[in-house]
């Protein structure tokens, strides 16, 4: 399992930190929850429901400055990553963009995407320690 990138993909309130945890431990390995990076801009956001379109372009720096240290250290431990994506341009570069990590620090790219039926989804999504863990 060393030198494997578990990248968890799913909508909100799918369960993937809930998955990522339990992976963390399984695997030993070194979690990247999207939440570590996107609440660094979200908490200084007022983020009423809509993201201004430019807090993109900079969680795309800080996951390009992320890789390249990751590169420049290369831990020998699994990684877990977890993202909310869709199939917009920007999020296929993205994946593509962790594809090209992987193949830099000698990886094993293996994304993961969760399902979850939308009643669950729905029931959720509303949940108040999503909105203290400024989920969307």
């Amino acid at each position: 399992m060393n030198k494997t990138l578990f990248h968890l993909i799913g909508y909100p309130a799918v369960g993937k930190y809930t998955v990522a945890q339990v992976l963390k431990k399984d695997v030993n390995g070194l979690l990247i929850d999207n939440h570590l990076i996107n609440n660094v801009f979200f908490s200084v956001t007022d983020l009423n429901g809509t993201l201004p379109p430019q807090v993109f372009s900079y969680l795309t720096k800080t996951y390009d400055l992320l890789f390249e240290y990751l590169v420049s250290i290369s831990p020998s431990r699994p990684l877990i990553m977890t993202n909310c994506l869709s199939d917009s341009e920007n999020d296929l570069s993205f994946v593509e963009k962790t594809r090209r990590f992987c193949q830099a620090a000698g990886y094993r790219y293996l994304p993961v995407k969760l399902l979850l039926s939308q009643e669950e989804n729905l029931r959720r999504l509303p949940l108040p320690d999503r909105k203290a863990k400024m989920k969307l």
